[in-house]
């Protein structure tokens, strides 16, 4: 059998048909090297350097396995999305199975500072695809400790469950500990919320102060009279009618009995609130600051 390599010498065969016969797969030398395995930099790219050209290079390398870095970005080996992660053993062993700016990430436990304010008010806490989100009971209670932050949803709501972007109430315990349940009589989880039940409305703040003490539309409300005028909100200021769910003061007789009356002389009412029609304009006496009560 003919050597045809010293065949082509002899003929003077230029150098480079000479390399492209001796090796038909330019990658061979990037493959052997550790860079492969480690980094994924198993092909050469178009100046002969070891480079990770496609996501299959990547998706055998230690990097891709361990740390989700399986997609071929510009010649290296790096994480670009939740599924890379979710492979890796970051994922399985540490919980760190979604991709946020390159890395792979525990996106629950996490707190953008770019959604401070929906943070506080919704439990919408980190960015996802550009939109601040819930994503875990953490969200909704404001930390990763047990106990919720006093501004969170789960603390003045009973939303303490992530669903859907959004934090919910899934069950009662969540409700009787929050503030809503404490002031507003809502304590019973019901369709994502929580919602006053009639035991909880006549045993409310709500009721003893307010005379809120009928269950309506999941709501403590002013139904009877009888409530309002059991109220401290009657005896004090003298709103011991019940109008549109709220107590309020209907006429002059319900003013007079008032604290309010005895000592502020607000004994005429007016817009479902007792006044002084005598006292100076905005309220105040002569010497106080407005808004200051007499």
């Amino acid at each position: 059998m003919l050597d045809i390599r010293r065949l082509l010498i002899s003929a003077s065969v230029p150098v480079l048909i000479l390399t492209a016969l001796a090796g038909c797969d330019e990658n061979a030398k990037c493959k052997e090297h550790s860079d492969c395995t480690e980094r994924g930099k198993c092909s050469a790219d178009e100046n002969g350097a070891c480079a990770a050209m496609t996501n299959e290079d990547c998706k055998g390398s230690k990097g891709c396995k361990k740390e989700g870095k399986c997609t071929a970005e510009k010649g290296e080996c790096k994480v670009g999305s939740d599924d890379d992660c979710k492979t890796s053993e970051a994922c399985t062993t540490v919980g760190l199975c979604n991709a946020q700016n390159g890395a792979c990430v525990n996106l629950a436990r996490m707190f953008d500072p770019k959604c401070t304010e929906e943070c506080k008010k919704e439990g919408k806490c980190v960015e996802k695809n550009g939109t601040c989100t819930a994503l875990s009971e953490y969200h909704c209670r404001g930390t990763t400790d047990d106990k919720p932050v006093v501004e969170s949803p789960c603390r003045q709501i009973g939303a303490c469950e992530a669903k859907d972007g959004g934090c919910v109430a899934q069950d009662d315990k969540g409700c009787k500990n929050s503030q809503a349940c404490k002031e507003f009589g809502q304590c019973a989880a019901k369709d994502g919320k929580c919602a006053a039940t009639a035991d909880e409305c006549k045993e409310s703040l709500l009721c003893a102060q307010q005379g809120q003490c009928s269950e309506v539309e999941g709501k403590c409300v002013a139904v009877e009279a009888a409530d309002c005028r059991k109220a401290a909100r009657c005896k004090m200021e003298g709103l011991c009618t019940p109008k549109d769910g709220k107590c309020v003061a209907a006429s002059d007789s319900d003013c007079r009995p008032s604290t309010a009356c005895a000592k502020g002389k607000k004994c005429t009412a007016k817009d479902g609130a007792c006044i002084d029609p005598n006292a100076p304009k905005g309220g105040a006496l002569p010497g106080m600051p407005p808004g200051a009560m007499p």
